[in-house]
């Protein structure tokens, strides 16, 4: 698919799993709702891994279908609180700290 009606099947899939995983920033303290700054996060890791075998709406269309099948490897992050853990998934792979606040 590919074109105006390819990208809105693929923004259909996305606003299906931002409302399952709640609509909005996971991180308590924060609670942002719009979706232009909102990503999924994997929760332990592994998302670009994710991406590189899973392309496309094809990536989209597995993580709704985990979902649905009750496997919650995701959350919603805001950008800043998704850079953050990302960047304390990696300190912590290498040894490092970090707080995520």
């Amino acid at each position: 698919m590919s074109g105006a009606h390819g990208a809105g099947f693929r923004a259909g899939l996305r606003a299906a799993i931002f409302i399952l995983l709640g609509d909005q920033c996971s991180n308590g303290r924060c609670g942002i709702t719009d979706r232009r700054v909102l990503q999924i996060d994997h929760v332990v890791g592994g998302g670009t891994q994710h991406r590189r075998e899973v392309s496309g709406r094809r990536y989209l269309e597995s993580i709704l279908r985990d979902l649905t099948t009750g496997r919650r490897r995701y959350r919603l992050l805001c950008a800043n609180h998704h850079a953050l853990a990302t960047k304390c998934r990696h300190k912590r792979l290498h040894g490092g700290k970090v707080r995520l606040t």
